[in-house]
């Protein structure tokens, strides 16, 4: 498959970078919004990110998550990147795979849990005696 887009339009900070050009025009909320979409968004693309992700991955996701918070939020390096990613309810990478580890488990016991309940129910209407009997053709 052949791409049409340059390659710098796919790297995040290509993205980062337009943002901050335009970020003076935006408020707090509408640039996180941006930045959530546009970048934030491609690194749990399809819950990938906690099961093929190598360490020096995570510290990549990490490095542009923290840029994008200094662009949102426009202070500079001196900032502690954890503060400024608790001011944007953000999670760091790595709790954010833990969440998504957990989301991941919770929906199979839901799953498994609600598969369970409608077999007992279907189990219960075919052997109900209040249920009227139709003849078997």
């Amino acid at each position: 498959m052949i791409s049409t887009s340059p390659r710098s339009a796919t790297n995040p900070f290509f993205h980062l970078r337009a943002l901050r050009y335009i970020c003076f025009f935006l408020t707090e909320d509408m640039a996180g919004s941006i930045v959530t979409a546009m970048v934030l968004s491609h690194f749990d693309y399809a819950n990938s990110l906690p099961f093929c992700c190598l360490a020096s991955n995570m510290a990549k996701f990490q490095h542009i998550q923290n840029t994008a918070a200094h662009i949102v939020l426009d202070t500079h390096r001196p900032w502690p990147t954890q503060q400024l990613l608790c001011h944007l309810h953000w999670l760091t990478v790595h709790f954010h795979t833990k969440f998504l580890h957990l989301i991941i488990c919770y929906m199979s016991a839901i799953y498994s849990l609600l598969i369970h309940v409608l077999v007992v129910f279907v189990h219960k209407i075919n052997t109900c005696s209040l249920c009227p009997q139709f003849p078997q053709s």
